[in-house]
């Protein structure tokens, strides 16, 4: 999977999905290039999915610690990132190479 968006615009829906998933600390996003993405959240008993608007360089599914991405996310000081899930690797990076790059490992 990799997708590109804005900082501006995906924070906000991660935070609210942060408030659904408390105390089991995931979501999901699935990549699809004719749908944008989607983010996946529960807590056991409710759950909802959130658009957002992204181009999708390639299809897929990912699963992410909550916490840690809007902790990325907020602070970095880049408008455009690019999420990526290369090999065991999940990679977010700034638009411009070589500026900000944050990688966590997939257990």
């Amino acid at each position: 999977m990799k997708i590109r968006f804005e900082r501006k615009d995906l924070l906000p829906k991660l935070r609210l999905a942060k408030n659904i998933t408390s105390h089991l600390g995931n979501i999901k996003i699935v990549a699809d290039k004719r749908l944008g993405a989607i983010i996946h959240a529960t807590d056991g008993k409710h759950g909802i999915r959130i658009r957002f608007d992204c181009e999708v360089a390639c299809k897929g599914v990912v699963l992410l610690p909550i916490k840690e991405i809007v902790n990325i996310l907020s602070q970095s000081k880049q408008d455009i990132l690019w999420l990526e899930v290369k090999n065991d690797k999940i990679v977010m990076r700034g638009e411009e190479c070589g500026q900000w790059e944050f990688s966590l490992q997939m257990s």
